[in-house]
This record gives structure tokens, C-alpha cells and sequence, in this order.
């Protein structure tokens, strides 16, 4: 291949160094754009190789901002909060680019603070309150979302409303599986709902249920059962028998602690002790509408040398 010699400059008019110099710069602007397009292309791969590596996203959303294609690399630095771990080395790098790309539009000053700083402030807040929070902007929604520690409590207890599924799972997404207590008003919430929570979210340790359908069914007692790490356990507004009871304290003998405030059908000593003897349970307290009360409580347990003794004695006592 031959190559080209280039004109001589000083044989060159102004008008003709003029279009000279701008046609140098056209070939370099080329040459530049190809070699970010296939370093692009690089990094893609990488990404494709292992979607886990924060800094194959790095590295494309930097080449993505320098070909002038912010909002493309704002979708890939928020894909890559969705997928990769929190404690992974980068995870805090990508999360603070893409505050500055999408705090250059909106220039809010709330999201100028670190992190940590930020999630010591939104913690203060409620439940309620932080939801409230992500409809202020995207910006603030994709960076709340993106702190799991705000969302390891789910408090729905005080809606009027059905609760979608869709909102449930975004819950369960953004605390990363990590829900270690939930607030749930079960006339609001579908069973599949409830079901994805339970099945996906093994570190639940507290548990209120509002107008559930545990009683006669064997699906919520199977849930329930999952739940290997449950100690807390609340049932309110709805109607247990003795015989469920006992069979919900066998499907969780790891409870250390349940509350029922509507136990039905009660006009003797409950035959449950047998069920507590076999259970670590610390605190028993049963509720019904004829203002018939069962506690068994800490102190109880805790002055006496033997549990089952003071599980028969604190029995004793009400009858």
C-alpha cells in the first residue's frame, strides 16, 4: 500500500491551511471516536464475561460519558447497582458516579452528601416516609432505592389501600433479601405476595399479621414453617382456635416469642402446655373477646431453674 504524501504547508494559501488544519482534526475527532467505540465494545464483552465486576462498569460508563451519552451511562451504572453486591470493592465508586451524572442535571443539594451521611438522615425516617421520599425525583428514588439498610424493615401496617405485588417485590429487591421484620396487614396483601416474601427473605426474625387467613389453612402454616430464623411473632384480628394454636406453635417450635388477641372457643385451660414443652417460647400471650387473658411472662422464665416447671406453674396460676 502506497503511501500518501502529504502537500507541503508552505506551498498552501491561508484559505488552504485553514481547511488543511480542519480537515486533521476531522481525522483525529475519527480516529478517537473508533478507538473509544471499540474500547466500548471491550468493556461490554467484560461485562458479559462476568456481570459481577464493577470495573468493566466503570470502565464503559466512563467511555459512554466521553462519546457524549450520559443518560446511557446513568441505565448502566443502575443496572449495575441492581446486580452487583453492596460489599463489592466499586459498588460505592459506581453509586457516587451516577449521583454526579444525574446530580448535574438537577443540581439538588440533598444528594450532595456521602452516603453514609445520607443514610444516617433517612434513617430517622419512617417507613412511610421513606417511600414518600422516592416520589420526590429520580434522583432520589434510584438513590434511596440503592441503600438496603433502609429497607430491612417492612412497615405496611398502616395502609387503607391493597398493596401490589409489585410494590412488595421492589421492597424484597431493594433491601437485597435482607427483611428482618414486616409489618403486614394481610386483607390488603395477596397470598403471592406474602408467599415471595417468605420464600425469598430467609433472615425474617419478626413477623405482625393483621386480618390473616392462618387459621384452617394449611399453605400459611406452611409459610410460616420457612421461616427458620422467626423469634417474634404477632397475629391480630383474626379468630384462632386452641388447636391452631397449637399446631402454629409446632410449625415454628423456634418462636421465642407469640401474641394472639382473638383466640376463640375458650372455656377451659387451653391443653398447649404439652406444645410449650417442646417449644423455646419466652413470652406467651393469648387474647379473646370474653377478656380471658394466658401470659407467660420473661420473669417467669427467667427466676426459675426449670422452663417446663415454670411453664406448669405460670399455667397453674390461671386456672
Amino acid at each position: 500500500m502506497k503511501r500518501v504524501q502529504q502537500p507541503d504547508r508552505r506551498m498552501m494559501g491561508p484559505a488552504n491551511k485553514d481547511r488543511m488544519d480542519s480537515a486533521i482534526d476531522t481525522v483525529q475527532s475519527m480516529e478517537q471516536q473508533i478507538e473509544l467505540e471499540n474500547g466500548l465494545k471491550r468493556a461490554k464483552l467484560a461485562i458479559r464475561k462476568d456481570e459481577n465486576d464493577p470495573k468493566a462498569y466503570l470502565h464503559a460508563g466512563k467511555i459512554l460519558v466521553q462519546l457524549k451519552r450520559p443518560e446511557k451511562a446513568i441505565a448502566l451504572y443502575k443496572r449495575a447497582l441492581t446486580i452487583i453486591n453492596k460489599e463489592r470493592l466499586g459498588y460505592a465508586k459506581i453509586l457516587e458516579r451516577l449521583i454526579a451524572l444525574e446530580g448535574s442535571k438537577c443540581q439538588d443539594a440533598f444528594l450532595t452528601f456521602p452516603l453514609e451521611i445520607l443514610l444516617m438522615i433517612l434513617s430517622y425516617l419512617s417507613f412511610r416516609q421513606i417511600v414518600r421520599c422516592t416520589r420526590v425525583s429520580k434522583t432520589w428514588r434510584s438513590t434511596i432505592i440503592s441503600l438496603p439498610d433502609l429497607w430491612t424493615v417492612l412497615n405496611v401496617q398502616e395502609t387503607r389501600r391493597n398493596v401490589s405485588n409489585k410494590f412488595i417485590s421492589r421492597c424484597i429487591n431493594s433491601s437485597r433479601y435482607r427483611i428482618s421484620a414486616a409489618y403486614l396487614p394481610m386483607s390488603h396483601i395477596e397470598m403471592t405476595a406474602f408467599e415471595a416474601l417468605v420464600t425469598r427473605c430467609n433472615d425474617i426474625q419478626m413477623l405482625w399479621l393483621s386480618g390473616s387467613q392462618l387459621n384452617g389453612r394449611k399453605k400459611e402454616l406452611e409459610y410460616l414453617g420457612q421461616l427458620t430464623r422467626l423469634q417474634q411473632l404477632t397475629i391480630r384480628d383474626t379468630a384462632m382456635d386452641i388447636v391452631e394454636i397449637g399446631l402454629l406453635l409446632q410449625t415454628c417450635p423456634q418462636l421465642l416469642t407469640f401474641h394472639c388477641n382473638k383466640v376463640v372457643g375458650i372455656s377451659r385451660i387451653p391443653p398447649v402446655t404439652p406444645v410449650i414443652r417442646q417449644n423455646q417460647l419466652k413470652y406467651l400471650r393469648l387474647e379473646a373477646a370474653s377478656q380471658w387473658t394466658r401470659e407467660v411472662p420473661n420473669r417467669l422464665l427467667e427466676e426459675s431453674v426449670s422452663r417446663k416447671y415454670a411453664h406448669d406453674m405460670a399455667f397453674a396460676n390461671f386456672s
